[in-house]
């Protein structure tokens, strides 16, 4: 963001206090993984996108990949922490039927989650505290 609002790479570097050739690197970097999962074709049917809940351990923004045995399977639109279930759930569009574990792509890791049709609940309230 810094260096579209300053509207060049050595301004952006200059507010930063860095190097105009880190900065470069930096955007080069972003523009190869953007391209490496915006550009990937999904697998499973084109056009059959399900939206599904997603859960994990580590915190997502939404807009990450999800990966089957390392091929773009879809992303994830959304997330937030659950205090209830204490893990990460989110909503991700998939293609593909039959798909329960995925791995999620955030900054480069690769983070094991579970997908699920249905919105993860506590059913019974056991978890609940007044």
């Amino acid at each position: 963001m810094t260096v579209v609002e300053c509207r060049g790479l050595s301004a952006a570097a200059q507010m930063l206090y860095l190097g105009q050739p880190s900065v470069s690197h930096q955007v080069r970097q972003l523009e190869q993984v953007l391209r490496a999962t915006a550009g990937a074709p999904t697998a499973g049917p084109p056009g059959r996108r399900r939206r599904s809940s997603i859960t994990l351990d580590e915190h997502l923004w939404g807009g990450e990949s999800l990966l089957r045995d390392g091929a773009p399977v879809g992303h994830g639109t959304s997330a937030a922490h659950s205090p209830t279930l204490g893990r990460t759930v989110g909503l991700a569009f998939v293609s593909g039927a039959g798909l329960e574990k995925v791995e999620v792509q955030v900054a480069g890791e690769r983070y094991p989650a579970q997908i699920s049709r249905k919105a993860p609940c506590d059913p019974t309230s056991a978890r609940v505290k007044v």
